[in-house]
């Protein structure tokens, strides 16, 4: 069986990241015999993260980008006029529904 502490540099960026963070909670709180262990191995762990972020590329930085300015909204729907009620219609009045519900009963 391969040692852990040679399988460090075959491991993902992701299984250090989570090794370490184990290691760490075991020095602070784990059993003596694994306590011992973390101890032993969160050197080699500070190491191989220490040379990984320095073999990154550095990130990009996005410049900032001015948004285009949104497109002015259409000139707001006309409403329809308002429709003249049967009665007003049927007069030749000017007077217009306003939406209440008709009585038809009186036409």
């Amino acid at each position: 069986m391969i040692p852990l502490e040679d399988r460090v540099p075959q491991m993902s960026d992701d299984e250090l990241r989570v090794l370490h963070a184990n290691a760490t909670r075991l020095v602070e709180s784990g059993p003596a015999r694994q306590k011992m262990a973390a101890e032993k191995l969160l050197p080699i762990l500070d190491v191989e993260l220490a040379e990984r972020r320095a073999r990154a590329p550095a990130p990009r930085v996005k410049a900032a980008v001015k948004k285009a300015a949104a497109p002015k909204k259409a000139a707001a729907k006309k409403k329809a006029p308002a429709r003249k009620t049967r009665a007003a219609r049927a007069s030749g009045s000017d007077a217009t529904d306003d939406g209440a519900p008709k009585d038809l009963t009186e036409e």
